[in-house]
């Protein structure tokens, strides 16, 4: 008799560059967790990364965006979050996970706000959001915190 484990739940992490320390803390986190985290640093830096990075995007069943002051600001976050918002509007089965560090809720697109599930969090609770992006991603439909 064979057991056959579950796939990973696959997730793409999006962060601005000025966040980096924080989204590897997070994506260990998941990780530790058992999920499958995608994200931009695991691409090779070539002429296709723009091309492999929407790939990852377009592909990923699930989608974290870390917002925090610099991804409101950054260019690569806000174009991540733009190819998200476009597969949300095509795929209704797409989930996004927005996490929120240092910002509220209404500096959010009203698209994201009204059709997701927000974890608020800070720098120091990052494992403790990992537990709940995994309970969103697995079926737990409430707004949480994982700060104190």
């Amino acid at each position: 008799m064979s057991s056959t484990r579950p796939e990973p739940i696959r997730v793409f992490l999006s962060y601005a560059g000025d966040d980096a320390p924080m989204a590897h803390r997070l994506a260990e986190a998941l990780e530790a967790r058992g999920l499958d985290v995608q994200s931009d640093w695991k691409l090779p830096a070539d002429e296709r990364w723009r091309e492999r990075l929407t790939e990852l995007l377009e592909q990923s069943p699930n989608i974290v965006l870390l917002f925090t002051p610099h991804a409101l600001a950054s260019r690569w976050a806000n174009f991540e979050l733009g190819v998200a918002l476009g597969r949300a509007h095509r795929s209704p089965e797409l989930r996004i996970v927005p996490v929120l560090v240092g910002v509220g809720s209404e500096r959010l697109p009203a698209f994201v706000r009204s059709r997701n599930h927000l974890v608020r969090t800070d720098a120091e609770h990052l494992d403790e959001a990992g537990g709940l992006i995994v309970r969103q991603l697995t079926g737990a439909r409430k707004r949480h915190s994982a700060a104190g």
